[in-house]
């Protein structure tokens, strides 16, 4: 992108804006030293730029830490908001909360990535209307290795092109992993899926009390669908890998009960595959802007029985030809048009434009 610089604030190697950023990520966890010192030296590599010119400041994840202790010329990108609906996913989410009202309430301009998040924004922090945008975000699309050999991965996994459905999540207690695998043990002699999350106690370590019993749940039923090659696990998957996945999938199978915007979704509909999906917010607005997509089928989340009953009576998708709505789909959706309009709502905040 044209105008687009990025600047990478933690260097590789010791300097003084290091050691900065370093010991100011010893205070506290209350202290606003931190994103002061974050804010501070982004701003002077951003002023120091050809001509002295100031650019736009754009802060991903703000809720992490606590907010600046001042109004700065800064916007925000927030994906959603998590912690309120299911807390279990973090330490702390009281903290969490408080973090992203003061970051809202002290940034320029908020920057969601759907209307649902928007409007949840909105709600929740009785911010201005004017001061939030939705900005959706973008396929990947990287293509395919020319020596990857799609039809060798599959078989590798014994699975059969079209023969398998993909649940293309992470770990989350608002996934609805507990749906799915009820709807997989119950669906007698449905295809299997192929989930991308990893085996549910790998990494655990890393989980909260909440989503760590989750997981543990998780694991017996899984070792025992795997046995009768009902799941199947992979993690750690390259693009090529996923678009072997993504490219030959029975359909998505997409069972969240919350989003803060519903990715896979918006895949399914770029690569125009087959999607199940749980009959919430974030699903109906991607599925509303394109309404000529009509592979979705609606079910309702927490449902792992009507999950199952729709892995059982979809039928086999062939890949289609892509029509002219998807071509265009296709052409405008792409991140350099996401890139462009956060910018476009970066250069429109006061004393932002440069």
């Amino acid at each position: 992108m044209p105008n687009l610089r990025l600047t990478n604030l933690e260097q590789p190697k010791f300097s003084l804006k290091s050691l900065k950023v370093k010991i100011a990520a010893r205070c506290k966890s209350s202290s606003f030293r931190l994103a002061n010192v974050l804010l501070e030296e982004t701003m002077k590599a951003a002023r120091g730029h050809e001509n002295s010119l100031a650019m736009p400041v754009l802060v991903n994840y703000p809720q992490v830490i606590t907010p600046p202790s001042k109004h700065e010329r800064f916007c925000i990108f927030l994906h959603d908001l998590n912690w309120r609906l299911y807390p279990g996913n973090f330490q702390d989410p009281e903290l969490t909360d408080r973090n992203c009202r003061g970051w809202v309430e002290r940034a320029s301009k908020i920057i969601t990535n759907s209307e649902c998040t928007r409007d949840e924004v909105v709600e929740r922090y009785r911010c201005d209307p004017e001061k939030v945008i939705a900005a959706p975000l973008a396929q990947f699309d990287d293509g395919t290795a020319e020596d990857f050999d799609a039809a060798k991965y599959l078989a590798s996994l014994g699975l059969i092109a079209g023969r398998f459905y993909l649940f293309p999540g992470v770990f989350g207690l608002h996934k609805g992993h507990d749906a799915l695998t009820e709807a997989i043990e119950i669906s007698r002699g449905a295809d299997p899926v192929v989930v991308t999350c990893g085996k549910p106690l790998d990494g655990i370590s890393g989980s909260t009390g909440a989503l760590a019993t989750m997981r543990r749940s998780l694991a017996a039923r899984w070792d025992k669908l795997i046995a009768e090659k009902k799941l199947v696990v992979v993690s750690g998957v390259s693009e090529p890998k996923m678009r072997a996945f993504r490219d030959s999938c029975r359909a998505y199978v997409l069972p969240s009960q919350y989003e803060g915007y519903g990715f896979p979704l918006a895949e399914a509909i770029w690569h125009h595959r087959p999607a199940l999906v749980s009959d919430i917010k974030a699903h109906k607005e991607i599925l509303n802007r394109y309404p000529q997509y009509k592979l979705a089928t609606l079910f309702p989340p927490h449902s792992g029985v009507a999950l199952a009953a729709e892995l059982k009576r979809i039928s086999p998708a062939q890949i289609e030809t892509p029509t002219d709505w998807q071509k265009k789909i296709q052409a405008a959706w792409s991140w350099k048009n996401t890139v462009q309009k956060i910018l476009s709502a970066l250069s429109s905040t006061p004393d932002l434009k440069h």
